[in-house]
């Protein structure tokens, strides 16, 4: 869950819908920067579904010490779910797990715990590349395109925009091209990604006024009953150029 302390009461997004957001910022890319088309769908996929695999709702494993709903942040390495999402990727499609399995060794190769996930993620991306017939640097292009996506997700589910320009740093595009996140009247990303002047995305979210719970079922309780809320984010394009102070480079 990415949870958002409002003092008077929690905000609750799903990893899930996070990555539903993902995978919406990726649908309405700039068409140059997709994989080839018969991928295309299976690339929605491997970002919509990056992140599942999570435990169920029994115990305390979603609440921290003081009884609070549990950030995803506050989380440390799990084994186990990183083995169910890669190999429920696996059953979807080689393309999907050698995407999910890229953003397993992204997110853990510098823990010493996950040092067995990594070795045998790296065997098996190897794998999936010979069988693919793609070079290592072609699936590493394509998955920046993946983790793009999440980062700026997961800055729009976190509300962590910059207040200033240049603004902030994004991952790295395809390619090793540089991003950034600013804001003038609207929200703008450079290099200009899109494939419309405005984009617009929506992603769900539950607000619950309960602060402290006994356990995982008491807080899934309040979660299944909570109104499902909805969030725009609005994104245009602009003088990039001069906001940024760079000179625009085609991708």
């Amino acid at each position: 869950m990415i949870v958002l302390d409002r003092e008077t009461h929690f905000s609750i997004i799903f990893q899930r819908a996070h990555g539903m957001l993902a995978a919406k910022i990726a649908e309405k890319l700039e068409p140059a920067l997709r994989p080839p088309a018969k991928y295309w769908l299976e690339t929605l996929v491997a970002i919509a579904d990056h992140d599942d695999g999570r435990r169920g709702w029994n115990g305390d494993f979603h609440l921290n010490d003081k009884g609070f709903p549990k950030d995803f942040t506050e989380f440390g390495f799990d084994y186990e779910q990183a083995v169910r999402v890669v190999n429920t990727a696996e059953c979807k499609s080689s393309w999907v797990c050698l995407m999910v399995s890229m953003h397993l060794v992204e997110l853990y190769s510098a823990l010493e715990e996950a040092k067995k996930l990594v070795e045998d993620e790296l065997a098996r991306q190897k794998k999936l590349r010979e069988f693919l017939h793609l070079p290592k640097e072609d699936a590493e292009a394509y998955y920046r395109l993946v983790k793009w996506c999440d980062e700026l997700s997961l800055r729009v589910c976190k509300e962590q925009f910059p207040d200033s320009f240049p603004g902030d740093f994004l991952e790295k595009l395809p390619r090793g091209k540089s991003s950034y996140l600013g804001r003038k009247s609207e929200l703008v990303v450079y290099p200009w990604v899109f494939e419309k002047e405005k984009v617009c995305f929506e992603y769900e979210y539950r607000d619950i006024p309960k602060r402290e719970y006994k356990d995982d079922s008491d807080l899934r309780e309040e979660l299944t009953k909570a109104k499902i809320c909805i969030s725009p984010v609005d994104f245009k394009r602009g003088d990039v150029t001069r906001l940024f102070n760079v000179e625009h480079q085609p991708f």
